[in-house]
Protein backbone atom coordinates (compact mmCIF):
# COMPACT_ATOMS: atom_id res chain seq x y z
CA UNK A 1 0.00 0.00 0.00
CA UNK A 2 2.75 2.54 1.07
CA UNK A 3 4.70 1.63 -2.40
CA UNK A 4 1.17 2.35 -4.20
CA UNK A 5 1.17 5.45 -2.33
CA UNK A 6 5.02 6.71 -3.29
CA UNK A 7 4.01 5.35 -6.97
CA UNK A 8 1.00 8.14 -7.01
CA UNK A 9 3.19 10.63 -5.32
CA UNK A 10 6.17 10.14 -8.19
CA UNK A 11 3.58 9.84 -10.86
CA UNK A 12 1.90 13.14 -9.44
CA UNK A 13 5.39 15.16 -8.80
CA UNK A 14 6.50 13.65 -13.01
CA UNK A 15 3.21 15.57 -13.88
CA UNK A 16 4.01 18.54 -12.36
CA UNK A 17 7.44 18.80 -13.61
CA UNK A 18 6.31 18.40 -16.95
CA UNK A 19 3.36 20.54 -17.06
CA UNK A 20 3.26 23.37 -14.93
CA UNK A 21 6.65 24.92 -16.90
CA UNK A 22 3.93 24.43 -19.67
CA UNK A 23 1.48 26.95 -17.57
CA UNK A 24 3.99 29.18 -16.53
CA UNK A 25 4.99 29.68 -20.41
CA UNK A 26 1.25 30.32 -21.23
CA UNK A 27 0.93 32.44 -18.69
CA UNK A 28 4.04 34.58 -19.67
CA UNK A 29 2.33 34.59 -22.79
CA UNK A 30 -0.65 35.85 -21.75
CA UNK A 31 1.66 38.65 -19.71
CA UNK A 32 2.52 39.59 -23.54
CA UNK A 33 -0.56 40.11 -24.85
CA UNK A 34 -2.14 42.13 -22.38
CA UNK A 35 1.45 44.06 -21.77
CA UNK A 36 1.12 45.15 -25.28
CA UNK A 37 -2.16 47.16 -24.25
CA UNK A 38 -0.17 48.12 -21.37
CA UNK A 39 -3.01 46.42 -19.64
CA UNK A 40 -2.39 46.31 -14.92
CA UNK A 41 -3.63 42.86 -15.40
CA UNK A 42 -0.33 42.13 -17.78
CA UNK A 43 1.71 42.22 -13.85
CA UNK A 44 -0.79 39.59 -12.42
CA UNK A 45 -0.26 37.09 -15.27
CA UNK A 46 3.45 38.02 -14.80
CA UNK A 47 3.55 37.07 -11.26
CA UNK A 48 1.55 33.96 -11.69
CA UNK A 49 3.80 32.77 -14.17
CA UNK A 50 7.22 33.06 -11.61
CA UNK A 51 5.32 31.12 -9.17
CA UNK A 52 4.11 28.60 -11.19
CA UNK A 53 7.48 27.62 -12.39
CA UNK A 54 8.89 28.07 -9.00
CA UNK A 55 6.14 26.61 -7.02
CA UNK A 56 7.49 22.52 -7.38
CA UNK A 57 10.91 22.99 -6.45
CA UNK A 58 10.25 24.85 -3.32
CA UNK A 59 7.31 22.66 -2.31
CA UNK A 60 8.88 19.30 -2.70
CA UNK A 61 11.94 19.78 -5.22
CA UNK A 62 15.30 18.48 -4.01
CA UNK A 63 15.82 22.74 -2.94
CA UNK A 64 16.76 25.36 -5.46
CA UNK A 65 19.88 23.98 -6.76
CA UNK A 66 17.60 22.04 -8.92
CA UNK A 67 15.67 24.92 -10.78
CA UNK A 68 19.19 26.90 -10.70
CA UNK A 69 18.13 29.45 -8.75
CA UNK A 70 20.37 32.50 -7.95
CA UNK A 71 19.14 35.34 -5.12
CA UNK A 72 18.02 36.81 -8.74
CA UNK A 73 15.24 34.20 -9.51
CA UNK A 74 13.53 35.28 -5.86
CA UNK A 75 14.09 38.65 -7.00
CA UNK A 76 11.77 38.08 -10.21
CA UNK A 77 9.02 37.58 -8.08
CA UNK A 78 9.35 41.01 -6.58
CA UNK A 79 9.49 42.64 -10.46
CA UNK A 80 5.50 42.27 -11.10
CA UNK A 81 5.59 43.89 -7.71
CA UNK A 82 7.28 46.62 -8.73
CA UNK A 83 5.67 47.00 -12.37
CA UNK A 84 2.01 47.31 -11.27
CA UNK A 85 3.10 50.08 -8.49
CA UNK A 86 5.03 51.71 -11.68
CA UNK A 87 2.36 51.54 -14.26
CA UNK A 88 -0.13 52.07 -11.60
CA UNK A 89 2.29 55.41 -10.06
CA UNK A 90 2.08 56.37 -13.59
CA UNK A 91 -0.95 56.26 -15.33
CA UNK A 92 -2.67 58.52 -12.35
CA UNK A 93 -0.11 61.21 -13.95
CA UNK A 94 -1.58 61.44 -17.18
CA UNK A 95 -4.78 61.70 -19.10
CA UNK A 96 -4.28 58.50 -21.45
CA UNK A 97 -4.33 56.28 -17.89
CA UNK A 98 -1.30 53.88 -19.17
CA UNK A 99 2.12 54.11 -18.21
CA UNK A 100 4.95 56.19 -20.41
CA UNK A 101 6.99 54.46 -22.91
CA UNK A 102 10.53 55.46 -22.93
CA UNK A 103 13.66 53.73 -24.50
CA UNK A 104 16.64 52.98 -22.26
CA UNK A 105 20.04 55.05 -21.56
CA UNK A 106 23.40 54.17 -21.14
CA UNK A 107 22.70 53.74 -17.25
CA UNK A 108 19.52 51.14 -18.23
CA UNK A 109 22.21 49.28 -20.05
CA UNK A 110 25.29 49.15 -17.36
CA UNK A 111 22.95 47.81 -14.83
CA UNK A 112 21.08 45.05 -17.05
CA UNK A 113 24.43 43.87 -18.03
CA UNK A 114 25.55 43.75 -14.43
CA UNK A 115 22.27 41.39 -13.71
CA UNK A 116 22.98 39.48 -16.41
CA UNK A 117 26.15 38.45 -15.34
CA UNK A 118 25.24 37.71 -11.93
CA UNK A 119 23.91 34.27 -13.42
CA UNK A 120 26.85 33.36 -15.26
CA UNK A 121 28.90 34.34 -11.84
CA UNK A 122 27.01 32.20 -10.38
CA UNK A 123 27.42 28.89 -12.40
CA UNK A 124 30.99 29.23 -12.63
CA UNK A 125 31.17 29.17 -8.53
CA UNK A 126 29.01 26.26 -8.55
CA UNK A 127 31.07 24.58 -11.41
CA UNK A 128 34.18 25.31 -9.84
CA UNK A 129 33.22 24.36 -6.14
CA UNK A 130 32.40 20.85 -7.55
CA UNK A 131 34.75 19.87 -9.80
CA UNK A 132 33.82 20.38 -13.10
CA UNK A 133 35.86 22.49 -14.45
CA UNK A 134 38.46 19.26 -14.90
CA UNK A 135 35.78 16.83 -16.14
CA UNK A 136 33.87 19.36 -19.00
CA UNK A 137 35.58 20.72 -22.15
CA UNK A 138 35.80 24.71 -23.09
CA UNK A 139 32.19 24.13 -25.18
CA UNK A 140 30.31 22.62 -22.58
CA UNK A 141 31.82 25.28 -20.14
CA UNK A 142 30.90 27.46 -22.73
CA UNK A 143 27.66 26.20 -22.56
CA UNK A 144 26.76 26.04 -18.93
CA UNK A 145 27.45 29.79 -18.51
CA UNK A 146 25.61 30.96 -21.43
CA UNK A 147 22.49 28.78 -20.19
CA UNK A 148 23.09 30.71 -16.88
CA UNK A 149 23.42 33.95 -18.28
CA UNK A 150 20.46 33.63 -20.09
CA UNK A 151 18.34 32.88 -16.94
CA UNK A 152 18.86 36.35 -16.16
CA UNK A 153 16.72 37.73 -19.50
CA UNK A 154 13.16 37.44 -18.05
CA UNK A 155 14.28 39.33 -15.09
CA UNK A 156 15.69 41.82 -16.99
CA UNK A 157 13.23 41.99 -19.71
CA UNK A 158 10.23 42.29 -16.89
CA UNK A 159 12.34 44.79 -15.30
CA UNK A 160 12.61 46.93 -17.93
CA UNK A 161 9.13 46.40 -19.21
CA UNK A 162 7.84 47.62 -15.82
CA UNK A 163 9.77 50.45 -16.17
CA UNK A 164 8.16 51.14 -19.47
CA UNK A 165 11.31 50.72 -21.83
CA UNK A 166 10.58 49.80 -25.24
CA UNK A 167 13.72 47.44 -25.09
CA UNK A 168 12.29 45.17 -22.65
CA UNK A 169 10.40 43.38 -25.61
CA UNK A 170 13.59 42.16 -27.19
CA UNK A 171 14.73 40.69 -23.96
CA UNK A 172 11.66 38.76 -23.53
CA UNK A 173 12.07 37.41 -27.01
CA UNK A 174 15.53 36.68 -26.70
CA UNK A 175 14.50 34.69 -23.62
CA UNK A 176 11.76 32.81 -25.63
CA UNK A 177 13.95 32.29 -28.49
CA UNK A 178 16.68 30.37 -25.88
CA UNK A 179 14.10 27.91 -25.74
CA UNK A 180 12.56 27.65 -28.77
CA UNK A 181 15.88 27.07 -31.31
CA UNK A 182 17.05 23.82 -29.35
CA UNK A 183 12.85 22.65 -29.31
CA UNK A 184 12.73 23.14 -33.21
CA UNK A 185 16.08 21.46 -33.83
CA UNK A 186 15.42 18.64 -31.80
CA UNK A 187 12.54 17.85 -29.27
CA UNK A 188 13.94 14.48 -28.25
CA UNK A 189 17.11 15.91 -27.31
CA UNK A 190 15.72 18.42 -24.84
CA UNK A 191 13.37 15.82 -23.46
CA UNK A 192 14.62 14.91 -19.33
CA UNK A 193 14.07 11.10 -18.83
CA UNK A 194 10.04 10.62 -18.52
CA UNK A 195 8.93 13.83 -19.92
CA UNK A 196 6.71 13.26 -23.14
CA UNK A 197 8.00 15.09 -26.01
CA UNK A 198 4.17 16.30 -26.35
CA UNK A 199 4.58 19.06 -23.19
CA UNK A 200 8.00 20.18 -25.26
CA UNK A 201 6.02 20.29 -28.16
CA UNK A 202 3.43 22.23 -26.44
CA UNK A 203 6.29 24.60 -24.39
CA UNK A 204 7.43 25.21 -28.15
CA UNK A 205 4.35 26.74 -29.69
CA UNK A 206 3.88 28.55 -26.68
CA UNK A 207 7.25 30.55 -26.48
CA UNK A 208 6.95 31.00 -30.41
CA UNK A 209 3.72 32.95 -29.72
CA UNK A 210 5.47 34.54 -26.65
CA UNK A 211 7.97 35.92 -29.12
CA UNK A 212 5.13 36.76 -31.86
CA UNK A 213 3.31 38.46 -28.96
CA UNK A 214 7.03 40.62 -28.04
CA UNK A 215 7.32 41.63 -31.82
CA UNK A 216 3.55 42.85 -31.98
CA UNK A 217 4.05 44.32 -28.32
CA UNK A 218 7.19 46.45 -29.68
CA UNK A 219 5.52 47.51 -32.62
CA UNK A 220 2.42 48.45 -30.51
CA UNK A 221 4.64 50.38 -27.76
CA UNK A 222 7.26 52.61 -30.55
CA UNK A 223 4.96 55.24 -31.88
CA UNK A 224 3.94 55.73 -27.92
CA UNK A 225 8.03 56.20 -27.42
CA UNK A 226 8.07 60.59 -25.40
CA UNK A 227 4.47 60.45 -25.92
CA UNK A 228 3.51 61.30 -22.30
CA UNK A 229 5.95 64.61 -21.27
CA UNK A 230 4.25 64.63 -18.04
CA UNK A 231 5.79 61.61 -16.67
CA UNK A 232 9.65 61.97 -17.73
CA UNK A 233 10.45 63.44 -14.06
CA UNK A 234 8.40 60.72 -12.54
CA UNK A 235 10.29 58.26 -14.01
CA UNK A 236 13.63 60.23 -14.90
CA UNK A 237 15.01 58.94 -11.76
CA UNK A 238 14.33 55.35 -12.22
Amino acid sequence: MEGLMDDGGTSLMNVLSTWLPVLSVALMLLFAVLAARRSMWSWAAAGSSVLVLMGPYLVTGPGPAAFGLSPLAFLTLLVPLLGWWNWHRSRTRQSAGKVAVRRARGKHYLIAGAILLIPALFSVVTLYSQGSFVELSPPQLALAGLGQLMRGLLFVALLGLALGLIEGWWLLLLDSAWYLVPAVLDLNAIAPPGVSVAAHTTMAVLHAGVIVAAVLGYRNWKPRVGASPQTAHLQGNL
